[in-house]
């Protein structure tokens, strides 16, 4: 699996590889259940500590205060955050280039981003406003109201994945944004 994160020190992107990340955590999740306590009060195991390797570095923009960030057809697309400086841009991932960008109003925070198909949906914090835009150009084509705050956001193929900071995630219809159903996640 890979993912892109950016290092507050050198303002790059860096690449990394999170190895068996899913089975690591499928693993560390058996070694518990095989490891419960019993009736003496004996303590698990420690969980398994997981390891990046970092591959690549890729420059960009310092400034940028990244809130969500996806990778598709070569390029980053990439939502910022921060009140008066939020934006949804493509990015070339090898000169960290801004190639295109749309700035959100001021009063809107940007935060998580996924794409379906030719859109992109991106959410704002605190102003339960999801932006629905065209890949290309930027266009903005709608805009769903939720309620709470906005944090992460992925498709997963069949519906919208919200999170709001909360052990909650909330499955949404990606045509309507209306909620199919919440899960609470718990260990």
């Amino acid at each position: 699996m890979l993912a892109v994160a950016r290092r507050a020190t050198s303002g790059r992107l860096v690449v990394v590889m999170i190895t068996m990340v899913v089975s690591g955590v499928g693993i560390w999740m058996l070694s518990l259940a095989s490891a419960a306590p019993s009736a003496k009060g004996l303590r698990p195991e420690d969980p398994i500590r997981l390891r990046v390797e970092v591959l690549e570095e890729y420059p960009h923009d310092r400034d940028a205060y990244t809130q969500g960030l996806l990778w598709d057809g070569g390029f980053l697309f990439e939502s910022t955050g921060e009140y008066g400086k939020s934006s949804v841009r493509r990015v070339h991932r090898d000169t960290g280039e801004v190639v295109e960008s749309r700035d959100l109003p001021h009063d809107m925070f940007g935060e998580g981003l996924a794409r379906i198909e030719d859109q992109l949906l991106q959410l704002t914090w605190q102003e339960q406003v999801a932006m629905v835009w065209s890949r290309e150009g930027f266009r903005e084509l709608a805009r769903h109201a939720y309620q709470g705050e906005g944090w992460g956001l992925c498709f997963d193929g069949r519906h919208l994945v919200m999170s709001d900071g909360s052990s909650a995630l909330t499955f949404r219809d990606p045509e309507t944004f209306d909620v199919v159903r919440q899960i609470v996640v718990t260990m």
